[in-house]
């Protein structure tokens, strides 16, 4: 699966970027702000957004996620520290990945959104990801 993340803590971003090509996807960015993310989905459509809620510059992760939803049908996963945030937006998002997480908790829940997206209940659901939508 390509997945697109936008993170704007370089470090967090690269450890998910490692995490997520460890378990065999291809990773598009990392990025950090919308105009970034945006010309990087231009290029390279993703097949899932990982994005946080607040990013470098003017944009959020959700005008983000509407942005690719309506644009190129990208479903969205957000990882943030807002589930508040996160949860006035479940309409274009599969749920949000608390953070802070760690790589197996990213991992695993990248798999359950694969497993919602496959129209399955995801088997596993880790304690820091809160699920909008199920299978």
């Amino acid at each position: 699966m390509r997945i697109l993340v936008v993170e704007d803590e370089p470090l967090i971003a690269l450890l998910a970027g490692e995490a997520l090509e460890e378990i065999g996807h291809e990773v598009v960015g990392p990025c950090a702000s919308m105009g970034e993310a945006l010309e990087a989905a231009a290029s390279r459509t993703p097949d899932l957004l990982l994005t946080d809620i607040n990013l470098v510059g003017p944009g959020s992760g959700t005008e983000l996620a509407r942005l690719l939803s309506q644009r190129l049908g990208v479903p969205c996963l957000f990882m943030s520290a807002q589930p508040q945030a996160a949860r006035s937006n479940a309409d274009v998002a599969i749920g949000v990945l608390h953070k802070p997480y760690s790589s197996g908790s990213l991992q695993q829940s990248v798999r359950a959104a694969c497993e919602v997206l496959g129209g399955r209940r995801p088997l596993v659901v880790p304690r820091e990801l809160e699920l909008f939508r199920a299978a």
